[in-house]
């Protein structure tokens, strides 16, 4: 997002803190979009990502005040909602399904793209279950939401050259399982 957003989204922090409780829904229109993409990319379930979803709308909405404003408002919360699915994933709560079973008119554009991509995307997404949680976080992040090995490294809290060998093992597992399909 750009600096330009992120200075509308502090705009919005400051009355949320200010005691304007309403304020938030504006936040959460603006970006439920994203945060429900990666939610169920990451279970592999619509209803999984709505809770997950859910969930890191209320840890935000709880943690606001030890939001750094100097830092962009997406990223922190893109940030919770890869934990958030990450420990969903991790407490068993759901077993990672076939994406592309799910209803593809659930899932919301991040950004814009061709419909061959999207496509494109369904078919990598219904894979994706395959993959360890580590890896399909960072392939997820890089791929499908396009974020670069920077940016990835940041909201997985690990370096650079981590998050590329990640991304490389699961492009290696994704082909080994499927270069007969």
């Amino acid at each position: 997002m750009n600096t330009e957003s992120n200075a509308e989204d502090i705009g919005i922090i400051k009355k949320v803190l200010g005691k304007d409780k309403q304020a938030f829904a504006a936040l959460v229109d603006k970006y439920k979009n994203p945060v429900y993409n990666l939610a169920f990319r990451m279970t592999g379930s619509r209803f999984d990502a709505d809770d997950v979803a859910q969930e890191t709308f209320i840890k935000a909405y709880r943690n606001l005040k030890s939001f750094r404003q100097d830092l962009n408002f997406f990223s922190w919360l893109y940030s919770i909602a890869l934990n958030t699915a990450r420990n969903w994933l991790k407490a068993g709560k759901t077993p990672v399904r076939c994406a592309a079973a799910a209803d593809p008119e659930h899932i919301a554009d991040t950004k814009p793209g061709t419909d061959a991509k999207m496509s494109s995307n369904q078919e990598i997404e219904g894979m994706l279950g395959i993959l360890p949680e580590k890896y399909r976080a960072a392939f997820v992040l890089k791929h499908l939401e396009n974020y670069t090995c920077e940016e990835i490294s940041k909201m997985l809290k690990c370096p650079e050259g981590t998050v590329r060998v990640r991304i490389h093992r699961a492009k290696q597992m994704l082909y080994e399982r499927f270069k007969g399909t």
